[in-house]
C-alpha cells in the first residue's frame, strides 16, 4: 500500500515497487491511496505485504485518522518516505526502497479483521481427545463472528 496525496507521488512510486518487483522475478501489486484516511477500509478489503506513507502525507492527516491508523501499521513492514527530486528517501527500519521491499517479500500478505471482537469472558473445556479427561479449564478473552482469543495458563 503506497499513502501520499499526490497522485504523481504515488504514481512514481508505484511503478518504483513494480520495477523493483520484475527486477526480481515477483509480480508487485501496489495499491495507491490519497489519504491516511483510507488505510483501514483498504487493509480490510485487500491483501498487503506492507505500507509505505509519504511524510507529508502524514503530517497533514488528521488526528482522528493518525489515531484510527496507529495500531495497524505495526502489523505490517511499514515505512516513511519522501521524494528528494526523483529520489526515494525511506525512513524508518528499512534504508532503501529495496530493502523495504524485500522485507515485504518476507511477511506473509493478510487484510485485517473486518468483524470487531467483543469483551467476553466465557468458561470454556479444552482437550485433545473426546472423553476430556484431562481438560483444560480455560477462559475466552474476547469473541467475534470469526472465532476467539482463548487464554489459558497450561
Amino acid at each position: 500500500m503506497v499513502i501520499a496525496l499526490s497522485a504523481e507521488t504515488r504514481n512514481s512510486i508505484g511503478a518504483s515497487l513494480k520495477s523493483l518487483g520484475s527486477l526480481k522475478s515477483q509480480e508487485v501489486d501496489v495499491k495507491e491511496l490519497a489519504s491516511l484516511g483510507e488505510l483501514p477500509a483498504a487493509l480490510k478489503k485487500f491483501w498487503a505485504s506492507g505500507i509505505l506513507l509519504e511524510v507529508m502525507t502524514s503530517i497533514k492527516a488528521s488526528q482522528n485518522d493518525k489515531e484510527a491508523t496507529h495500531h495497524l501499521v505495526e502489523f505490517y513492514p511499514f515505512a516513511k518516505f519522501k521524494l528528494v527530486g526523483k529520489e526515494v528517501m525511506v525512513l524508518g527500519k528499512a534504508r532503501s526502497l529495496e530493502e523495504f521491499v524485500h522485507g515485504c517479500g518476507q511477511f506473509n500478505p493478510r487484510t485485517i479483521r473486518r468483524g470487531t471482537r467483543e469483551i467476553g469472558h466465557l468458561a470454556v473445556y479444552l482437550s485433545s481427545d473426546d472423553t476430556f479427561d484431562n481438560a483444560e479449564k480455560p477462559v475466552t478473552v474476547n469473541i467475534s463472528e470469526a472465532g476467539c482469543f482463548v487464554y489459558s495458563i497450561r
